[in-house]
């Protein structure tokens, strides 16, 4: 938040509204600039999203009343950030309508600012308003061309959509594009135009229309630039990859999948876990606890010593994130127990097995403190964990070493 390299957290009272913001520094320390944020503390104002919306290289806050609908959009300053710098009242010509859903926030003209879409639940219209970073309308803004039949729905959902920036580009052009699936089956990309219109080449996409088969991943599993998508039949278990051409239609090798077809084998994650450029794919047995990597060819096949890895098969031990947590270039796999709280790092060696430093974690084992982010805190290379106590509210930030050991400066957060 305010542009040091190091990531800060925004804090909000859920009795009186108040803000606060807690400037971290290397080692994960309180710095002096922290301090109380003067927005709203009415708590019918709730944040939609945290985005640059101004393009002065600072976060700022997109809010939402959650009574009258209105949207706000408040610009943060660099120096101390609880000074607004501008807040900009974002009604004009956006609908304050419970019925209207915000979609996706994306820079869909490419201006440099970002832009919303949003879209009425009960008519199914849609609506593109461009802004210009100062909370105003640029030309453009007006009603999208996208089908307002309600059957048709953001993939996954709606909601999820809602709660995710999603930058889905299935054409390679740079602009944000929107799949949708019409509760029949059938699959239909919205490529944008970045003018609020449709470009070229959007269209239904001949993607199988039996509702059993459910979204699983979108990720560029071949490396052309393009997004792909995997499917799988919730009833046979069967799999399915389109390798899509950018053009809605399909590149070579789309087609089934030989990864398992027990529905007791479930999707965890679609990382690259062998360092080989190319999107594999961690399942785990629902009934057994085993584990196993499928590493991908790029080209729909198996790559190379895919194969069950020794994961724990205590099936309190769940999946929580797969990260490079000792920056070796390999993905790990961090795994909770449920019951008792205890942590485990697996180091991966690329090739299903195990990196040295690969034990248990010294986080606390009290379940109230949940897991919310992996990701380097403080800019020494290493992925760090954040997590949240469920009853007290309370932050902690453990920054990790790359060996499993807790480093400097890892304690409370304000």
């Amino acid at each position: 938040l305010n542009n040091d390299g190091y990531v800060d957290v925004l804090l909000r009272h859920n009795t009186n509204g108040a803000w606060y913001v807690n400037h971290l520094d290397a080692n994960g320390d309180v710095l002096s600039s922290s301090g109380g944020l003067g927005v709203s503390r009415n708590s019918d104002w709730q944040v939609k999203r945290l985005v640059d919306m101004n393009s002065d290289g600072v976060v700022d806050l997109l809010l939402q009343h959650q009574s009258t609908y209105a949207y706000e959009a408040v610009a943060l300053n660099l120096n101390r950030t609880e000074r607004v710098a501008g807040t900009h009242s974002l009604s004009a010509g956006i609908p304050q309508d419970e019925n209207w859903v915000l979609q996706q926030v994306a820079d869909y003209n490419q201006d440099g600012n970002v832009d919303l879409i949003v879209r009425h639940k009960a008519d199914g219209r849609w609506k593109g308003f461009l802004l210009n970073g100062q909370g105003n309308l640029v030309p453009g803004s007006r009603n999208m061309g996208m089908t307002k039949d309600i059957n048709w729905h953001v993939v996954p959902t709606e909601q999820a959509e809602e709660d995710a920036i999603i930058n889905d580009d299935f054409n390679g052009d740079g602009i944000p594009d929107v799949l949708m699936r019409n509760s029949n089956g059938i699959w239909w990309i919205n490529h944008l135009n970045g003018n609020r219109g449709l470009a070229a080449n959007s269209g239904g996409i001949a993607m199988i229309g039996d509702t059993n088969y459910q979204l699983k991943a979108k990720a560029d599993f071949n490396n052309d630039g393009f997004e792909d998508v995997l499917v799988r039949n919730m009833n046979t278990g069967v799999w399915f990859m389109y390798h899509l051409n950018g053009a809605r239609g399909f590149a070579a090798n789309s087609g089934g999948v030989g990864l398992s077809t027990s529905l007791d084998w479930e999707f965890k994650t679609a990382e690259d876990f062998n360092g080989d450029g190319n999107v594999d794919i961690l399942m785990r047995n629902s009934v057994t606890g085993g584990w196993w990597i499928y590493h991908m060819n790029g080209a729909r096949g198996l790559a190379a010593n895919s194969g069950g890895i020794a994961l724990t098969t205590n099936a309190s031990y769940e999946f929580t994130t797969a990260k490079d947590f000792n920056g070796d270039g390999n993905t790990d796999v961090l795994v909770r127990n449920s019951s008792t709280g205890a942590w485990y790092l697996y180091h991966l060696n690329g090739n299903r097995g195990f990196a040295a430093g690969s034990g248990g974690i010294g986080m606390s084992y009290d379940t109230d403190w949940e897991f919310k982010a992996a990701q380097d805190f403080n800019g020494d290379g290493n992925t760090d964990i954040l997590v949240r106590n469920s009853a007290t509210g309370g932050w902690w930030l453990y920054h990790l070493t790359g060996a499993r050991g807790i480093g400097a400066g890892s304690g409370g957060l304000g």
